[in-house]
């Protein structure tokens, strides 16, 4: 089959004013221009460090009912969802106050489908609400290659609600993977894990040494 020409992708584009490029996602359909797979698609296929997957969807919902798995992350990028408009982080030290709009929800995927599923490391997950993936392996993050991954400021099993749409597997399964930061310190780092059939956030692995909750 033949491979794609780079001028025939239609996923917003624009030059970041740190580094890299901003892959704009618009609308909430499973594929295709805008979508959040072609930007995973397109961020996967840049030669250049330090993409942003942004949101800008006009949609009524912000909701983006996947049919099928998305692409492995295979090159580093920051996935905010923060960039919605509207949405705003976690600012309350011992609640969680953030506006969460974009959901990625997983309740007509394949059993055992992962949310989002980091192949590589030195990437970024913000501002999401991941639910409904099903079976026990179905995960909301998956992290199996490389490290320092960033989970910071998501709603992992749990709606904008506080109605508890738990994945079938894990919240955060990491596998071998080290230096992975989950949370922080910071209020707007702070994620809500919860209603998951498996763990919140399971560890294993002789390799995955230096990861912090």
């Amino acid at each position: 089959a033949s491979t794609p020409r780079r001028s025939a992708r239609c996923t917003a584009v624009v030059r970041s004013s740190v580094s890299g490029l901003t892959f704009t996602v618009l609308n909430t359909n499973d594929s295709g221009p805008g979508s959040l797979r072609q930007a995973i698609l397109d961020a996967n296929a840049a030669i250049t460090a330090g993409d942003t997957i942004a949101f800008a969807i006009t949609n009524p919902s912000t909701t983006i009912r996947l049919a099928t798995a998305l692409p492995t992350i295979i090159d580093p990028v920051t996935i905010d969802g923060y960039t919605q408009p509207g949405a705003a982080p976690n600012t309350s030290p011992t609640a969680f106050n953030g506006t969460l709009l974009v959901t990625l929800d997983g309740v007509n995927t394949p059993t055992g489908t992962d949310g989002l599923r980091l192949g590589v490391g030195l990437n970024v997950v913000r501002g999401l609400v991941i639910i409904n993936f099903p079976g026990a392996l179905g995960d909301a993050i998956d992290i199996s290659a490389g490290g320092t991954n960033s989970i910071e400021g998501n709603l992992l099993g749990i709606d904008v609600d506080g109605t508890d749409h738990g994945n079938g597997g894990d919240g955060v399964r990491i596998v071998g993977s080290p230096g992975n930061l989950i949370g922080g310190p910071a209020p707007a780092a702070r994620n809500v894990i919860s209603g998951n059939t498996g763990r919140g956030v399971d560890i294993s692995g002789t390799t995955a040494t230096g990861n912090q909750i």
